[in-house]
């Protein structure tokens, strides 16, 4: 994987400071993006280990302070409503755009949400797999053992009943 120095030169120089939108910082997080696809399948690392990956790199190039995580939680709710809009799309909400997206591109965007409220747990200090395991730990008790398990929306004979019932 390249450097930071190696794709933008010394880090000390002005540019430096500029920001995580200068395009020498998009380059370099673009490389680490290009690595990271060509390293880490889900079968060789788990998700709350590139989840751990991208907040270290993105604590190396924003650092961590407490507006840099304030952004971070933020961007959990830009993601959100990226869903949203995509949501949207999917039902043709909007007359003057019609349908505009696919269940697909709405899971894809939740799955956005997902890694990025993951980051920003991870950005707090905390562990997110400890954090997730605890909320699901803590969820898991509201539920008896015997609760039916869920089917992929859309099909279940509940689901086609209350879809034709409508």
């Amino acid at each position: 994987m390249s450097s930071f120095e190696d794709l933008c030169g010394d880090p000390w120089q002005d540019h430096y400071f500029e920001g995580p939108n200068h395009p020498q910082a998009n380059l370099w997080l673009d490389q680490i993006h290009a690595d990271q696809r060509k390293e880490a399948t889900m079968t060789d690392t788990s998700m709350f280990d590139i989840v751990r990956r991208v907040t270290a790199q993105l604590n190396t190039i924003n650092g961590t302070g407490r507006e840099e995580v304030g952004l971070r939680i933020l961007k959990v709710t830009e993601e959100a409503g990226e869903a949203a809009s995509a949501w949207i799309g999917t039902i043709g909400q909007n007359p003057r755009k019609g349908v505009t997206h696919t269940r697909d591109d709405v899971a894809a965007e939740l799955a956005d949400v997902v890694l990025t409220a993951l980051v920003a747990i991870g950005s707090l200090g905390l562990d997110p797999e400890q954090v997730v395991g605890d909320c699901i730990t803590k969820v898991a008790a509201r539920f008896p053992a015997d609760t039916p398990v869920c089917v992929a929306a859309g099909n279940s004979a509940a689901e086609a009943n209350h879809r034709d019932s409508r």
